[in-house]
């Protein structure tokens, strides 16, 4: 990051923050407005990238905001905060329910993102998993 934002370095193209999906949720709208405010002569672009490391390896980005553990080699990460596991899930009494634990979704078809999701069925026992959709 330090390289990036270098004065003496190239400001001719923007800061790329890679990201996998949602950015950084909440707080990508107050991380936008605080860039502007304190490095209001770089731009910041933030491309989402389908891949573990948010296009880093592949130099497609400066830095990266990732989401679960990612080991790959050159990479150097730093925990910026936790998150809480969402579900999506519509018309179910489910819905209604202030917490639902992966054991409620057993019995259900379950989406998941191979490639840059957290979410694995490894959340699940081997003999309580979701079943797979048919094709």
């Amino acid at each position: 990051m330090d390289t990036a934002l270098d004065p003496r370095g190239d400001r001719s193209r923007p800061l790329r923050l890679g990201h996998l999906w949602a950015a950084l949720g909440d707080h990508t709208i107050p991380l936008l407005r605080r860039w502007d405010e304190t490095y209001p002569d770089v731009p910041l672009q933030l491309p989402r990238i389908d891949d573990r490391t948010a296009g880093f390896t592949q130099g497609k980005v400066d830095a990266a905001v990732l989401r679960g553990a990612v080991t790959a080699s050159g990479l150097r990460t730093h925990l910026l905060t936790s998150e809480v596991r969402v579900v999506v899930i519509p018309d179910s009494p489910l819905a209604a329910l202030p917490r639902i634990t992966p054991a409620d979704l057993a019995a259900r078809p379950i989406a998941l993102n191979t490639v840059s999701g957290t979410t694995t069925m490894d959340l699940w026992p081997p003999t309580a998993r979701p079943p797979r959709p048919s094709r």
